[in-house]
C-alpha cells in the first residue's frame, strides 16, 4: 500500500510517499528540486576544455515509521541510493533541439554517506551512487542535503547550432527493492554568438616594388556559434562610416582595406559597408583558427 501525505519543512511543501512494510511504513520524498534554465553567454564558451554548469541544493527524506500518525521520535533514518535516467544517446545524457543534440553530464552529491565523505558522483542509467544514511526532515542536516549539478562542455557549445536545447530526466531514490521517482527538466538556450580574435595592430612596412605601394597583411579569426556564415564591416574611426585615413598633424594619407578568406580572392571593404563571409570557425579562436576558418585583413596605401 502506498500513501501520500503533505509534508511541511523548511523547503516548499511536498508530497511524502509512504509504502507499507513489515512493522510500519517506509517513507521518502524529494523536496526543492527545480527545473533548470540557463542562457549561454559569450564568456561561458571562451577557451577550450572549460565546462559550463548549473548547480542546486535540495532535500531528500528517507526513513521508517511504525505508523503514519506516530511521533517523529519513533522514526529511523533509512539508507538509500540515487540513480538518474532520461534523454540519452549511446549511453550519454543529451539535451535536444530538433535533430541536434548537446551532451550533458550529471553529478550528484549527498550530505551524509554511509561511509566516507561527501563527494561528487555520477548516477548514470547503469550505475548508482554510494549509500546515503537517510533523513527525517529537511532540517535534518547534513543527512537531508543533496546537490545536483549538470555540466556542458564549452567545446560542445562552440560546435553546436544556436537554439534551445531541452531534456527531461528522472532522479530516482532507491530503498532496498523500492524506489521513488522524481522528474526534472533542463534547458540550455544557446544564442548566435560571434567573436573576432587575433586581430593585432598593423604597421605598413612592406613595399610592393611593382606599384610602389605599401601593404601589410594580418590574419585573424571569426568564431560563429555552430560555424555559421556571418557579415563583417569596418570603418576608419569610431563612426560607422569614417573614411580609412592615416593621419598626423596637418596631413592624412588614404588607405584601402581588403578582406580575404584564404590570402587571395581579395574583397575591397568600403567604410561602413557589410561584406558577406562564409563558414565562421566552429571553435573559439585563441592564437590560431580552426582549419579553413582564417581570414586575412590587408591594408594598402
Amino acid at each position: 500500500m502506498s500513501v501520500w501525505l503533505v509534508l511541511a519543512s523548511g523547503f516548499a511543501s511536498a508530497a511524502l510517499d509512504c509504502d507499507s512494510i513489515s512493522g510500519g511504513y517506509r517513507c521518502t520524498d524529494i523536496v526543492g528540486l527545480e527545473n533548470q534554465d540557463i542562457v549561454i553567454q559569450a564568456e561561458d564558451i571562451v577557451g577550450t576544455g572549460s565546462v559550463v554548469f548549473g548547480e542546486q541544493e535540495y532535500c531528500i527524506l528517507s526513513y521508517t515509521t511504525p505508523s503514519l500518525s506516530s511521533n517523529s521520535n519513533t522514526w529511523n533514518r533509512l539508507v538509500f541510493d540515487v540513480q538518474m535516467g532520461g534523454n540519452n544517446s549511446n549511453g550519454e545524457f543529451v539535451l535536444q533541439n530538433g535533430g541536434s543534440t548537446l551532451p550533458v553530464n550529471f553529478q550528484w552529491r549527498g550530505g551524509a554517506p554511509v561511509s566516507g565523505g561527501s563527494v561528487w558522483e555520477s548516477p548514470g542509467p547503469n550505475n548508482l551512487t554510494s549509500d546515503q544514511q537517510g533523513a527525517l526532515s529537511c532540517n535534518d542536516d547534513p543527512y537531508s542535503q543533496a546537490w545536483l549539478r549538470f555540466e556542458v562542455s564549452s567545446d560542445d557549445l562552440q560546435s553546436a547550432n544556436p537554439g534551445t536545447y531541452t531534456g527531461s530526466f528522472n532522479v530516482d531514490i532507491g530503498q532496498d527493492s523500492a524506489g521513488y521517482h522524481g522528474d526534472v527538466n533542463f534547458t540550455v538556450r544557446l544564442p548566435r554568438l560571434i567573436k573576432i580574435s587575433g586581430l593585432d595592430d598593423m604597421v605598413l612596412t612592406e613595399r610592393n616594388a611593382s606599384n610602389n605601394r605599401y601593404r601589410q597583411e594580418e590574419p585573424f579569426c571569426v568564431f560563429v556559434t555552430g560555424g555559421g556564415d556571418y557579415r563583417i564591416r569596418a570603418s576608419g574611426g569610431p563612426g560607422q562610416s569614417d573614411p580609412f585615413l592615416l593621419t598626423q598633424a596637418g596631413d592624412a594619407i588614404q588607405y584601402r582595406v581588403r578582406l580575404s578568406s584564404n590570402g587571395n580572392n581579395n574583397i575591397t571593404v568600403n567604410p561602413g559597408d557589410w561584406v558577406n563571409a562564409n563558414n565562421g570557425s566552429s571553435g573559439v579562436c585563441q592564437h590560431s583558427c580552426r582549419p579553413n576558418s582564417s581570414r586575412f585583413l590587408k591594408l594598402i596605401s
